[in-house]
């Protein structure tokens, strides 16, 4: 009898998680590009980290919203063309997930899922040099934080839409350095995704 309850349970697929960031040149997959991509895991407790620049081309490089998004992130237009290709850095990028992965499958997570999915579902980060053929799931840190903090609302207060993660790091005591670069906001998504875990929410 115990044996056929057992096949009556879900198989639940062990995941390494991996928190990913990308700096882009504006809001929208469509008109933008990655300029920086950031990675940060957890390896038998010590947190380590990936980053690279890239290089999208020149079209992508020029404009004022470009402009405002590279000020931002401290990035000069110069640096950004002596970078590798996103092909390359596409290609270093799935080659390090496969590698902390280790023939499993990976969980990713992002601050804003929508926006980093949106950018690494095209090409080339989706394609089979990056994130194609890898058996990924997607989890926010920001959406899960808003979820926490709207079940703990009385019922009269209006629930929160959405948040920064500025404000989910502050909220859960997360440093957050060199802001707006790829590594250091995976290594904040990363912190704040364990601290979610420690409180339970």
């Amino acid at each position: 009898m115990a044996s056929a309850c057992q096949l009556l349970l879900p198989v639940v697929t062990p995941r390494t998680t991996v928190a990913l960031h990308v700096e882009t040149t504006g809001l929208h997959p469509d008109t933008a590009a990655v300029v920086e991509v950031g990675a940060a895991w957890w390896d038998h407790g010590e947190l380590c980290q990936w980053s690279s620049l890239t290089n999208p081309g020149t079209l992508y490089l020029t404009g004022p919203e470009a402009d405002r998004a590279m000020a931002l992130a401290h990035l000069e237009r110069g640096t950004i063309l002596r970078a590798p290709s996103s092909f390359t850095v596409a290609a270093s990028l799935g080659a390090q997930l496969r590698r902390v992965a280790r023939g499993g499958a990976l969980e990713l997570l992002a601050g804003h899922v929508a926006f980093a999915r949106g950018f690494l579902a095209r090409d080339p980060w989706g394609g089979p040099l990056c994130l194609g053929g890898l058996d990924v799931v997607w989890r926010g840190a920001v959406s899960r934080a808003v979820a926490a903090h709207n079940r703990t609302l009385p019922p009269d207060c209006t629930p929160v839409r959405n948040l920064s993660l500025e404000a989910v790091c502050e909220a859960l005591l997360v440093p957050r350095t060199d802001t707006h670069r790829a590594a250091a906001e995976a290594m904040a998504v990363l912190r704040c995704w364990r601290a979610l875990d420690e409180l339970e929410l």
